[in-house]
């Protein structure tokens, strides 16, 4: 029998469920199922298969939800209907794989602000926000009070990146419209940011940084269209690298030792407004000119270069567990890039239901399918790979765009934009 064409026809279907799951392994005979069930149902009666030998109970008391993947692809409505959509026939057993389902995140801590939020980046034990009033802020992660907040930008504070969040004086870094970075150590001890080092080169607003794994190194993107590398290693004997005379905006903060860029490299037309490191000695970035350039550091060049959508790119991140790349653009789509295909397209995926620009992107860094996205939609969104057509789960309570997430810590969500809120979701 193919596979039923009727809306409301209902047949059996011989199923046998697999799993990868050593503590749910169910008996893998065959079972007659109607065609008519859906996600849940299923999940309650791999439930009851297992209640005989583990209770079908979690540790913490909790039972056991499952999703489902027929070739590889998430069941997202009846047996029935997917069935018809991918033209799977009822004459042979469907193997029907189960997995545990990736929980919702909870809503938890929402941290005011004075102004937009331009940028946010999270540890195990600190958030860190950049601001349009200026000023990076950093938080505790748990409690969620705001420790300090750091002055020395004359702009609006575009770009904010950990060096290192897990020494005891953790450094980070900051970058701005006012065309500079700089490279910033908290103090425990007295609760004081002392800023170590500035940073210049750039000739416009300073969009994006990247520190590399190494810590050593971050590269940054500029409206100035410019990718530069720079050294991140704290030098207290450090003296001025430039004496450019150029006009410093008046304020009360004394700039630290300036830094110029180890490498400049040049081939966007337009602003940089995202940038990852891929490997230890390449770069990707994206921006305003459509394009996706991949940079080889050691020949001080450009490798790959990949023509998107005609609109820009917003974001982007890329995942060293799968080395694959997802991007956000104005078009309102998330795409999976994969650089090394040798198939006439390298766009693996489109992700397309916000209904606004994509401002922010971030694969998950334990699950290889899943990844975050925030829009001017006031959405965040997660997704997971087999299931393209929709979000796993809307994330809401934004009053404004989103203009930043992150996730970096496995355990939260961050978010901000321009409702001044930097909100945290927890992932259980």
């Amino acid at each position: 029998m193919a596979a039923p064409t009727d809306d409301h026809e209902t047949v059996n279907v011989q199923a046998r469920f697999i799993t990868k799951l050593d503590k749910y392994v169910v008996p893998d005979y065959p079972f007659s199922l109607s065609s008519a069930v859906k996600t849940d149902q299923l999940s309650a009666l791999i439930n009851k298969l297992l209640s005989s030998s583990t209770g079908g109970v979690e540790q913490d008391g909790t039972t056991p939800q499952f999703d489902f993947l027929i070739n590889g692809e998430l069941l997202r409505q009846s047996l029935y209907k997917h069935m018809q959509d991918h033209q799977i026939s009822t004459e042979n057993v469907v193997d029907i794989e189960y997995i545990e389902r990736y929980r919702a995140p909870v809503p938890d801590n929402v941290l005011n602000h004075d102004d937009w939020i331009s940028s946010v980046r999270a540890s195990h034990r600190f958030v860190l926000s950049g601001c349009y009033d200026k000023q990076v802020h950093l938080w505790d992660m748990s409690s969620g009070q705001l420790l300090t907040s750091c002055h020395g930008h004359s702009e609006p504070v575009k770009a904010v990146a950990w060096v290192d969040s897990e020494c005891e004086d953790p450094v980070f870094l900051s970058a701005s419209q006012d065309q500079t970075m700089l490279l910033w150590r908290w103090h425990h001890d007295t609760n004081t940011a002392e800023a170590l080092h500035s940073y210049r080169g750039h000739c416009q607003s300073v969009e994006c940084m990247a520190v590399d794994k190494t810590k050593t190194r971050f590269c940054s993107g500029s409206w100035d269209a410019m990718l530069k590398i720079w050294s991140s290693v704290p030098d207290p004997d450090a003296a001025d690298e430039t004496d450019d005379g150029a006009k410093r905006a008046k304020t009360d903060f004394k700039p630290p030792p300036t830094k110029t860029p180890l490498i400049t490299l040049s081939g966007h037309t337009e602003a940089i407004s995202t940038a990852a490191w891929t490997e230890e000695s390449e770069i990707c970035t994206a921006g305003y000119d459509h394009n996706i350039k991949i940079w080889d550091l050691n020949k001080c060049q450009e490798k790959t270069s990949l023509a998107g959508p005609p609109k820009a790119f917003l974001s982007l991140s890329y995942s060293p567990r799968t080395k694959l790349i997802c991007t956000g653009s104005t078009d309102r789509s998330v795409r999976i890039w994969d650089n090394r295909s040798k198939e006439s397209t390298v766009v693996k995926k489109n992700l397309t239901s916000h209904t606004n620009w994509v401002s922010s992107v971030m694969w998950s860094s334990t699950d290889d399918n899943v990844l975050l996205s925030g829009s001017y939609d006031m959405l965040l969104k997660v997704w997971d790979l087999r299931s393209p057509s929709a979000a796993l789960y809307d994330m809401t309570g934004n009053t404004a765009r989103i203009m930043s997430v992150d996730w970096s810590n496995p355990e939260v969500m961050v978010s901000g934009g321009a409702d001044q809120k930097l909100r945290m979701f927890r992932c259980r």
